[in-house]
């Protein structure tokens, strides 16, 4: 066991040196942004809760997706209320229960930040912040105790032994976002797993940070970020599976995994508390968990 978590401890420093990028060192090749129940009235805005979370980083060729969880139609279009649309990306009015997406490819966007609205409702504003990925030099190796500091790895295997979980985050930090990587794997083959549906749900102190439902994911793999944290403290992460495929649906349905993501301080964040329960309706029954 002693021989295990030493080289358990010694992997998670070689990936995360491979993992290396310019901000929290952390994934941002696909990226969610809820638009807010009841955004449709005035009164979010004065949290810039309309769209959430409402300044959000993407990597340079990554993918932005906006989910409508309002009841009301809406819009994601680029520019300001002030100075009207620029014409980069316009959704058009996109109705409850569907998504946007725009990839901010080099061949049209640049570093930088990006203001976009909803042009039926002009209160609601977000920001898109892009961001070039770091390449690795040398000299970037010293910095893997940071890595260490800031990154958690979880990973966890359903009941069934068929899927493999695993989570990766940046460490929670007061009034920043918190990235959440999220992988699927046919944990027979060691591959990613196809078309995995899902939901996801992150809080803090009871506070809701995301919530995404009836996720699909066609490579098995996806980032989500959170609204900015109140604190520090502990952030739970609730995924619950939902099936595999299209439309016959197989392996756990309705089964949730919890994950606790805890800041330490140092190389101890390796072995960061993590606790993995699943859930049915009828009855709870635990995983089996395995950490880095």
């Amino acid at each position: 066991m002693k021989t295990r978590t030493k080289w358990g401890a010694m992997l998670l420093v070689i990936i995360a040196t491979c993992a290396i990028n310019n901000e929290v060192f952390a994934d941002h090749s696909k990226v969610d942004v809820n638009v807010t129940e009841g955004s449709s009235v005035p009164g979010c805005e004065e949290n810039d809760e309309c769209y959430s979370p409402y300044n959000v980083s993407v990597d340079l060729n990554g993918e932005v997706i906006w989910t409508n969880n309002d009841t009301a139609a809406h819009t994601v279009t680029s520019g300001t209320p002030n100075d009207g649309p620029d014409g980069l990306f316009d959704s058009s009015l996109f109705t409850s229960g569907t998504t946007f997406s725009v990839k901010f490819t080099d061949d049209k966007f640049s570093e930088g930040d990006y203001s976009y609205f909803c042009m039926v409702h002009p209160w609601m504003e977000g920001i898109i912040s892009v961001e070039a990925v770091a390449t690795i030099e040398e000299d970037d190796y010293e910095s893997v105790e940071t890595i260490n500091e800031e990154i958690t790895k979880i990973q966890s295997i359903s009941e069934d032994g068929s899927i493999r979980i695993d989570v990766e985050t940046s460490k929670p930090v007061a009034n920043e976002v918190m990235s959440i990587d999220v992988k699927f794997y046919d944990h027979q083959n060691d591959k990613l797993q196809e078309h995995v549906n899902y939901d996801v749900r992150a809080t803090q102190n009871n506070e809701v940070v995301l919530s995404v439902v009836d996720a699909h994911e066609h490579n098995g793999s996806s980032t989500h970020t959170t609204a900015k944290l109140a604190s520090d403290e502990p952030v739970n992460i609730d995924i619950t599976l939902q099936g595999i495929g299209i439309d016959d649906l197989t392996g756990p349905i309705g089964e949730t995994v919890e994950f606790k993501v805890v800041p330490e301080f140092g190389v101890v964040t390796i072995a960061v508390l993590t606790i993995a329960i699943v859930s049915t309706t009828i009855l709870t029954t635990k995983y089996r968990i395995t950490k880095f």
